[in-house]
């Protein structure tokens, strides 16, 4: 029998079928899919491209003396998510902040990172570097004669520096769901004060039952005391549609930016320890091996309030629990939460600190690996 059979005329064309879209125009880069009635192909767009972290240990900076000028420093990556250790020697105190180096508004009340470390210190940063791989940064302290060393302990590469508008407007002291756009994604946003007065602004994940304020050091995710014209950087967890909850405790307005974004963590969720938190430095054993773990502190229900703070596995300087938000828990009060991005070891342990007698459970919710 000849092929196509007498008379019938086939299409040369996708879109010539009857099922299928009719037309190309506006679909760059999208997929074909059957729909949600199952009856037809329509273009949506695919899973994004994952971005693994690339694991070193490559001293940028130092140790040398950094003083409170902003210069720029090329972390040798090219555009990049980077996260560095911070150290401060015996003679040194001091907040590092860190920015893309083509951020024009350099009032920053915080990055994700160090907020005033002490001598012998360490703590760390997260910060995203320009189109050419620079930051620019600060060490702005009371004793300036010491030394600071920056090492890189892993960057992320593929990514879109967006610095999108998702947010314009007045907030409340009430939890309210907060659209970013990228779906479980680990985003970067600037949250920036438009009021006459300061912002305290936090955000946890969507679906979260547990209460957090904005205006306790509680970890990667909060901005507190924001005052006008400032900006802070946090570090957040977007649900399965792009989601986080967020409130401000003083109905005041600001913005947020989408920075940018990383995409292919996986989700995990496991309870890694239920019981006090140790009051001295201790290791959390998790099975994931060499990871960044994204991980939700919760103070139960027992008197007081409770301080913690994590390093990487093997670190002989302390933290101070507030002073390094991204691995720093401070001031949870009971039935609490907030949350840390820490470096996980080849066996899957970070090291953590709490003052004690104050009975917390920890839960890795996310892991970039």
């Amino acid at each position: 029998m000849p092929y196509p059979p007498q008379g019938v005329v086939g299409v040369s064309d996708f879109l010539g079928l009857a099922d299928t879209p009719g037309a190309y125009a506006g679909q760059a880069a999208l997929l074909p899919a059957v729909n949600a009635l199952e009856n037809a192909l329509e273009f949506v767009a695919g899973a994004p491209t994952p971005q693994y972290p690339m694991f070193t240990n490559t001293v940028i900076f130092g140790p040398a003396v950094k003083n409170d000028t902003w210069e720029s420093l090329d972390c040798g990556v090219g555009p990049a998510i980077v996260y560095i250790k911070v150290e401060l020697d015996a003679n040194r105190t001091g907040t590092v902040k860190m920015l893309p180096n083509d951020e024009a508004n350099e009032l920053v009340t915080t990055m994700i990172g160090t907020h005033y470390m002490g001598t012998t210190r360490v703590g760390y940063v997260m910060a995203v570097t320009d189109s050419a791989g620079l930051v620019k940064w600060l060490c702005d302290g009371d004793v300036d004669a010491g030394n600071t060393t920056l090492t890189m302990m892993g960057y992320w590469t593929g990514h879109t520096k967006a610095d999108a508008l998702v947010f314009s407007g007045a907030g409340g002291a009430a939890w309210a769901d907060m659209l970013i756009g990228p779906p479980n994604a680990l985003c970067i946003l600037k949250i920036t004060t438009t009021d006459g007065n300061p912002v305290d602004f936090v955000a946890r994940i969507r679906g979260e039952t547990q209460d957090m304020e904005a205006w306790n050091w509680l970890g990667c995710t909060t901005a507190p005391s924001l005052p006008t014209g400032q900006q802070s950087y946090i570090l957040v967890v977007t649900d399965a549609e792009g989601y986080i909850q967020r409130k401000n405790t003083n109905a005041r307005t600001y913005t947020v930016h989408l920075v940018t974004h990383i995409s292919g963590a996986t989700f995990p969720k496991m309870g890694v320890f239920n019981g006090d938190a140790p009051a001295v430095w201790q290791d959390v054993d998790t099975p994931f091996g060499r990871a960044f773990a994204f991980i939700r502190h919760y103070h139960k229900a027992d008197a007081g309030h409770t301080n913690a703070a994590w390093r990487e596995n093997g670190e002989t300087f302390p933290v101070n629990p507030a002073m390094s938000i991204l691995v720093c828990t401070g001031n949870l009060e009971p039935t609490e939460i907030g949350y840390v991005f820490v470096p996980l070891d080849e066996n899957g342990l970070v090291e953590w600190e709490g003052d004690g007698a104050h009975s917390s459970e920890l839960r890795v919710e996310a892991l970039c690996q």
